[in-house]
This record gives structure tokens, C-alpha cells and sequence, in this order.
């Protein structure tokens, strides 16, 4: 899914962690820790397949940033979930699952949303299902890009095996 235009070079990137096996507690103390680096204006881009664990991720990298949310899980059905409370930059986490084609994609808004939310963080799930907005992300300099993997452990329905990277 992850299909490159072949005339742009690879974005560098910097493995920053890798959990080979993690349950949910390690999975959720990666997130935690990932919040520490992360600073207004950071771009996460989670990826894996259904049910592999990245709103559980998103939802505990969010609590180490310092919020309390409520239980509401994914935001696949509003596609955008808003954080906001003093002292923390503003945080957005997106899930553009149920957006169907590159035209859903721009009428509902959310690639704005990257360049117009300077101070915010944003994080965002199935960014890789539009390759074209996907690049641009990666390749934008001026922001602190990072993509977590997240993959399920073949035999092991309650491991995820991690991968964190910093990009550019």
C-alpha cells in the first residue's frame, strides 16, 4: 500500500525503536515514551493492519502527552478527534479509514488540516491508503515527522511487534 513515486528519493529515516514482541502494557509504554519526544507541531503517521493495535497506541500517546479522554476508541466514525487543554499543544488524532478516494479525502478537509494546525500535534492512521498526500507528508522538512508500524504476532493475538522511526 505503500506506493512511492519512483522520481522522488527516499525519505531518510531513523529507527528510534523497535519492539520485536509487546503486549498491550509495553505497547502503550512506547506511546508514552514516544510523547516525550514529540513537540508542537510533530506529525505521527501510524500504519498496520485492522486491529493491529494503532489506536490503542494513539490513545496512550495522547494520555502521555497529558490529556484525559474519554472511551470513545477509534475516530473512525467522526474521522477527527480534537484535544485541547492548557498548557499541552493542541493534538488531533485522524483516521481517514472510511474515506473511499483522493476526492472524499480533500472535501472532508483533513489535508489542511497538516499545513493549516502549525502548533498542533497530528496523528493520523491509514495515511498510506492516499500515497500522493502520504509523500508530501513525509517529504515536508519543516515539521518533526515520525511513523510507527504496527504489526500483529503471527500465533500471538495479544503481541504487536513495534516499530518506531523518525523521519527526515
Amino acid at each position: 500500500m505503500h506506493s512511492r513515486n519512483s522520481d522522488s528519493p527516499p525519505v531518510p529515516r531513523c529507527l528510534w525503536k523497535a519492539a520485536p514482541s509487546s503486549d498491550e502494557a509495553a505497547t502503550r509504554s512506547l506511546a508514552a515514551a514516544l510523547a516525550k519526544q514529540l513537540r508542537p507541531g510533530s506529525w505521527v503517521f501510524l500504519e498496520g493492519p485492522m486491529g493491529s493495535g494503532k489506536s490503542t497506541f494513539a490513545r496512550a500517546l495522547i494520555e502521555g502527552l497529558g490529556f484525559e479522554i474519554p472511551p470513545e476508541g477509534s475516530p473512525t466514525f467522526a474521522l477527527a478527534h480534537e484535544y485541547e487543554q492548557p498548557g499541552i499543544p493542541r493534538t488531533v488524532h485522524l483516521d481517514l479509514y472510511r474515506i473511499e478516494n483522493e476526492e472524499e479525502l480533500e472535501a472532508s478537509g483533513i489535508p489542511a488540516m497538516f499545513w493549516e494546525s502549525p502548533g498542533a500535534i497530528l496523528l493520523s492512521e491509514w495515511t498510506s491508503n492516499f500515497s500522493a498526500l502520504e509523500r508530501a507528508l513525509f517529504e515536508d522538512p519543516r515539521h518533526d515527522r515520525w511513523r510507527v508500524v504496527l504489526d500483529p504476532v503471527e500465533g500471538e493475538p495479544a503481541l504487536r511487534s513495534i516499530l518506531i522511526e523518525r523521519l527526515g
